[in-house]
């Protein structure tokens, strides 16, 4: 069985998981109301779009059949809805119905005004302290008491422009911000946040304004995605400057609370011209209640400076019963990578999927691996292997995870 992967398109209408990490990795300061009506005094500039978008799609996209779908007949249908809009939310709503003619998961038109959110300035009014660095979580102090939510966020002590962060995560979940995971020791822990908390404010801006910042009939999985990114991009910053946040918490009471940004963990990623990314891997060994031993490496990216430590990690988990692969949160990366990480559970060359282009198409083959890092001879793991994703298991993480179960190697929770 082949798990086919399929892309298509350019930068500005293709939501790949870098893209999406690249848009939550950009610091601000408060969102921007969206703006007024465009299209109806502008109608020249609307049709102009709609058909900048069309003609993207057609130049470019992967299969010159469109999916089965007459290109030129929805270009008909839908450009006089372009050309009757009377805002840029009805202009962006008749684009992405375009777009998701063609049935592809991962084209999306991101808004001006929530680029906007990511592009905003990281927060720069430096107040100094005698703080130590805040690159080294042991060094990170709660603050002394909760504040209710202010204006601006304030830079007490930068370290790195924007290479911050609140230390944890977020998930939209029934409509609601959920904090699903705080990282031990880190700025928000510290704080006193809770797994289970509901983000309400950041800053000066409610959750609610946020969201609405988001396309309208976004497919669950997209609105998910976006939603995401357009949460956690205010929650970057300078290291040292604090964010001002309101929860609910597990008893639905308000919580104001102020949390200093510590350094982002992990190890400085380039790719390209987009932002620097900090790819992180741990793993550990735990007990299961019958005994068993488990295995659980977790990262955030497909990038290379993790490849070591992935390498190291199978090699120090080798003799346990199983092993999990823990890809939630993880957006992607560089997808070749998932041929020679799939080889530590497979020992044969074998086909986990075809990216297909216009103009050609890439194989990943699994390329087995006999050699652990010391240079001794093994053989790749052969136990029971389990793959956890979510909705933010993007791009590099879904062609693995679909390829290994196809193939009928792994469990996928």
């Amino acid at each position: 069985m082949n798990f086919a992967v399929k892309f298509s398109g350019r930068f500005g209408l293709v939501c790949f998981g870098l893209v999406t990490l690249a848009l939550a990795c950009q610091t601000t300061r408060k969102p921007t109301k969206a703006p007024t009506a465009l299209a109806k005094a502008l109608p020249k500039a609307a049709v102009e779009s709609f058909d900048a978008a069309w003609r993207l799609i057609e130049e470019t996209h992967f299969d010159r059949q469109f999916n089965g779908v007459d290109w030129v007949a929805v270009r008909n249908e839908l450009r006089p809805r372009a050309e009757a809009a009377t805002s840029d939310r009805e202009l962006r709503s008749v684009i992405q119905e375009m777009l998701d003619r063609l049935g592809q998961s991962h084209m999306v038109l991101i808004p001006r005004e929530t680029a906007e959110v990511f592009d905003a300035e990281p927060p720069s009014n430096a107040t100094p302290s005698g703080a130590q660095s805040a690159a080294h979580s042991a060094d990170r102090s709660p603050p002394k008491k909760p504040p209710t939510a202010g204006p601006s966020s304030k830079n007490d002590n930068p370290v790195a422009d924007g290479a911050g962060d609140a230390g944890f995560e977020v998930r939209l979940v029934e409509n609601q911000i959920l904090v699903t995971r705080v990282e031990p020791g880190g700025p928000a822990e510290r704080a006193g946040l809770k797994p289970g908390w509901i983000v309400k404010a950041i800053d000066e801006a409610t959750v609610t304004d946020l969201l609405d910042l988001l396309p309208d009939k976004l497919e669950a999985r997209r609105k998910k995605v976006l939603a995401w990114t357009t949460v956690m991009a205010p929650l970057k910053g300078n290291p040292g400057s604090t964010v001002r946040m309101q929860f609910l918490d597990a008893a639905d009471s308000q919580v104001s609370m102020e949390i200093k940004r510590g350094q982002t963990l992990g190890v400085p990623a380039k790719l390209g011209f987009l932002p620097t990314f900090f790819a992180r891997l741990q793993s550990q060994r735990i007990q299961s209640e019958n005994g068993a031993a488990i295995g659980i490496i977790r990262f955030n990216l497909w990038m290379f400076p993790i490849a070591a430590a992935f390498d190291n990690a199978i090699d120090g988990l080798r003799n346990c019963d199983g092993i999990v692969l823990d890809l939630r949160g993880n957006v992607g990366g560089i997808a070749g990578m998932i041929m020679g990480f799939s080889g530590h559970f497979l020992k044969d060359r074998i086909s986990l999927g075809t990216m297909k282009g216009r103009e050609l198409e890439l194989q990943f083959i699994a390329n087995p691996r006999f050699v652990n890092p010391a240079g001794q001879r093994v053989e790749p793991y052969a136990g029971p292997l389990a793959i956890l994703t979510d909705d933010l298991s993007l791009s590099a993480s879904e062609i693995f995870a679909g390829g290994m179960q196809a193939i009928g190697r792994a469990r996928i929770f």
